[in-house]
């Protein structure tokens, strides 16, 4: 788990900082490294609704690409492969178009 591997390669008195989802119960977690380390923890979800149109504005604008962010690009029928993939981590995102 990326969590208590952070928890782990941190400093002393660092910081572990967690961005995104979680659902449910996180188990296997060493609080008593973290303890003893004195780690701070930052999270939080990313506040999308506050930072669209500002970000929309820059990609119509050119200053920003999100082109890195499109691994594979297939039709509706590779659907089943692009999932696929996906599940096996050989891509970061697929983006399914009609042919």
């Amino acid at each position: 788990m990326v969590l208590r591997e952070a928890i782990l390669a941190c400093r002393k008195s660092g910081t572990v900082s967690v961005i995104g989802v979680y659902g449910g119960l996180v188990d296997s977690i060493p609080m008593g490294a973290a303890m003893n380390k004195a780690l701070t923890f930052r999270m939080g979800q990313q506040h999308g609704q506050r930072y669209i149109s500002r970000l929309l504005d820059h990609l119509q604008k050119g200053e920003l690409t999100s082109r890195f962010m499109l691994t594979h690009k297939m039709s509706l029928d590779k659907g089943m492969k692009g999932y696929d993939l996906f599940n096996k981590k050989e891509t970061m995102r697929v983006v399914f178009a009609p042919q």
